[in-house]
């Protein structure tokens, strides 16, 4: 019984946004607790689940359900959520608006102290960074 162990999650136990692909999996219970705590606003958790659905690792691969967890986290103010948005963007987009978005977000993971933002943004002052170079990061 988890509710013992993790009262907040007692509510909405069955509540959880978790697409598990395989319900015999190991990581299905991980993930399953994972979305539940994320829902319940923790910032990491959410993150998690937007790398978990980016590398398509226990849950099938979406970019639009990681883009929605990166930017739960990144608008709260997690600063690797913000970064892997900014490196989305970037990838993804490539109007003006948008590179302008991406920059946004990689300001704002500087600002909240990532190490590569803030090495990015002083490296290519006014522009963003094409991710490809950050793949091996």
């Amino acid at each position: 019984e988890l509710s013992g162990t993790f009262p907040i999650l007692k509510e909405n136990q069955d509540d959880a946004e978790c697409h598990c692909t395989d319900v015999q999996n190991p990581l299905t219970k991980v993930l399953k607790l994972t979305s539940l705590v994320a829902k319940q606003g923790d910032t990491h958790s959410q993150w998690a689940l937007g790398k978990m659905y980016y590398d398509g690792e226990g849950v099938p691969n979406s970019l639009e359900d990681s883009i929605k967890r990166f930017r739960r986290a990144a608008e709260q103010g997690h600063a690797e959520s913000q970064f892997q948005l900014a490196l989305i963007i970037s990838a993804k987009c490539k109007t003006p608006a948008t590179k302008q978005l991406a920059n946004l977000w990689m300001q704002c993971a500087a600002d909240h102290g990532h190490s590569k933002a803030t090495e990015i943004l002083e490296e290519y002052p006014g522009s963003q960074n094409e991710p490809e170079r950050l793949k091996d990061t």
